[in-house]
């Protein structure tokens, strides 16, 4: 597993190379919203987000609201420890994120 900086450098270069794909990383800061996850995403017209996390590392319960609720409107999120993980969002349509029954678990979720 990479640093989570080395993460998101890996994934956006990754991204770039995706056809039809759009994204930003919005800055929580100011005005700003905490919680969102790192990469808001366009990809063929459906909204992905990516939450990056270094080893060992697990998202903050605003961030975990915050992509439950992501996932409950419709929209691909994951959770991302490694390239592995943004590939499968969009190669495969799966992602990971907090269990919605809100155990201390993660899911594996199919966005096909």
């Amino acid at each position: 597993m990479a640093s989570e900086s080395k993460l998101k450098t890996a994934s956006r270069r990754y991204m770039r190379t995706l056809e039809n794909t759009w994204f930003f990383s919005p800055t929580p800061i100011g005005y700003g919203r905490n919680g969102v996850p790192d990469d808001i995403i366009c990809h063929k017209g459906m909204f992905f987000a990516i939450e990056y996390k270094g080893p060992g590392k697990r998202p903050t319960p605003l961030q975990q609201i915050e992509i439950v609720a992501i996932h409950a409107a419709g929209g691909c999120v994951t959770l991302a420890w490694d390239l592995e993980d943004v590939k499968n969002l969009f190669e495969d349509g799966v992602g990971i994120i907090p269990d919605p029954a809100g155990s201390d678990c993660y899911v594996r979720v199919s966005y096909k």
